[in-house]
């Protein structure tokens, strides 16, 4: 059996993709004064996310014998569908709602954010697949 066999602390990958990390929304490169909390593709959240897309086009593949084809539509809401889910909270001046402060996380928030925001769904979904970003390499 081959392993590794070193000094130190071995993080705990699992427990770390699960805790998630704050990712600042940024414009031009500058944050903006909101972050958002995300777990990883790899938390327990994220696998299961994937096992089920994997079982709904193995089940398309079964019906047909053809890969499914989405539609872009299809594929942005699971895309939002993906983030959401894997969204934990959030902060910052700069996310405001109706009364003062910052509002309390909620999915639904985060939906409506999302909707009039459309270019923080490119960021919050590549932070989820930067693996490093979690295991603070």
């Amino acid at each position: 059996m081959i392993k590794l066999q070193f000094e130190g602390k071995k993080p705990n990958s699992k427990e770390a993709f699960n805790d998630g990390i704050w990712v600042p929304l940024k414009l031009d490169g500058e944050p903006i004064g909101a972050e958002i909390r995300m777990r990883s593709r790899l938390s327990d959240a994220g696998e299961k996310l994937a096992r089920a897309s994997v079982r709904r086009q193995k089940i398309e593949f079964q019906k047909t014998g053809k890969f499914p084809i989405q539609d872009p539509v299809d594929a942005e809401r699971d895309r939002v569908d993906y983030v959401v889910a894997l969204a934990m909270d959030w902060r910052g001046p700069a996310i405001k709602g109706d009364g003062e402060g910052t509002p309390a996380f909620s999915e639904a928030g985060l939906r409506q954010l999302l909707d009039d925001e459309k270019w923080a769904i490119a960021q919050l979904d590549a932070a989820t697949a930067d693996d490093a970003r979690f295991l603070k390499l």
